[in-house]
C-alpha cells in the first residue's frame, strides 16, 4: 500500500523563515519478518584497533512468513562499525522491517594498532653554520604502525618555533 506524505524543508536568515514542501510516496509493507541469514561472509574478518568494519563481500538475506526472501545487505546496520577495542569479538549485523528486528553476529579478531618507529620521509634542510637555527620546514615525519597505516606526523612534532642552535660536534 502506498500512502502520500509530504516534507516540509524550512531556511531561516536574518531573521526570516522560508518553507517549502515536496510530496513524498512510502510503500507500506504488509510482510513479517522472521529472520536473517548470511548467506556469505565479508572477505575481511580481521582488524586493527582504529579500522571501520567492511562489509565487502557481505550478502544478508532476509526471510518473511510465507517464505518470501530477499537480499537486504544494503540495508543492514553494523555495530561496532568502528573497531576502537582490540576486544572486540564480532560485528552484530541487523535488518528491522515493520519494527521488527533480526539480527546475526560476525566473528572477528582484532589486534591492536601501535606505532613501530617513525619515518623521516622529507628532509628539511641539512647543511647549517654554528649558531644557525634548525628550520624544519619542508621535513616530513611519518608514524608507521603494524597494520600498514602511515600517519603524518610532522605537525605534531612542530608545533611551536624551534629554537635550537646549531653547535659543532
Amino acid at each position: 500500500a502506498l500512502t502520500d506524505n509530504k516534507i516540509t524543508i524550512s531556511y531561516s536568515e536574518n531573521g526570516v523563515t522560508k518553507t517549502t514542501q515536496i510530496a513524498i510516496s512510502v510503500e507500506t509493507s504488509t510482510r513479517t519478518l522472521v529472520g536473517i541469514e548470511l548467506q556469505s561472509q565479508p572477505t575481511k574478518l580481521a582488524y586493527y584497533t582504529g579500522e571501520y568494519f567492511n562489509p565487502e563481500g557481505l550478502t544478508v538475506i532476509a526471510t518473511f512468513v510465507g517464505g518470501e526472501t530477499q537480499n537486504v545487505t544494503e540495508y543492514c546496520s553494523f555495530e561496532p562499525s568502528y573497531i576502537e577495542n582490540a576486544d572486540t569479538t564480532q560485528v552484530v549485523v541487523s535488518y528491522s522491517e515493520n519494527e521488527i528486528v533480526a539480527t546475526q553476529n560476525i566473528p572477528i579478531t582484532v589486534t591492536e594498532s601501535v606505532i613501530e618507529n617513525i619515518e623521516i620521509v622529507e628532509l628539511p634542510k641539512t647543511d647549517y653554520f654554528v649558531g644557525q637555527t634548525f628550520d624544519p620546514t619542508d621535513m616530513k615525519v611519518v608514524a608507521n604502525y603494524n597494520s600498514g597505516k602511515q600517519v603524518d606526523i610532522t605537525s605534531d612534532l612542530f608545533r611551536y618555533p624551534c629554537n635550537k642552535e646549531m653547535e659543532s660536534n
